[in-house]
């Protein structure tokens, strides 16, 4: 709901990524807050079984519209300004995720 998403902005997104929200209306704002929640969720639960390090959604960023970019190194096969491919498809009132990396 736009109001909940835009309620969580704060928590879920970076400086860079509320500003991207600017000139969207509000339906537009909290689908890309939803996206944004969504896509960083994937990325904890891709990573933190490979490196045992938690992370925050401070610690990602939206790179575009296909790709996720560390912000900090979690390890040292990944590290900060490493940028992951991600996709996404429309679910009714809601969206799913996923990243795939190499084995």
């Amino acid at each position: 709901a736009p109001r909940r998403a835009l309620r969580l902005a704060e928590e879920i997104l970076t400086g860079e990524e509320r500003q991207a929200l600017q000139g969207l209306d509000e339906a537009e704002q909290a689908r890309r807050i939803t996206l944004t929640f969504s896509v960083k969720e994937t990325l904890f639960k891709t990573l933190y079984p490979l490196t045992g390090r938690r992370f925050y959604f401070q610690d990602a960023a939206l790179d575009g519209e296909d790709r996720i970019r560390l912000l900090t190194t979690l390890s040292a096969d990944w590290r900060q300004g490493e940028a992951l491919p991600f996709q996404w498809r429309d679910e009714g009132d809601g969206l799913l995720s996923w990243i795939r990396v190499p084995a």
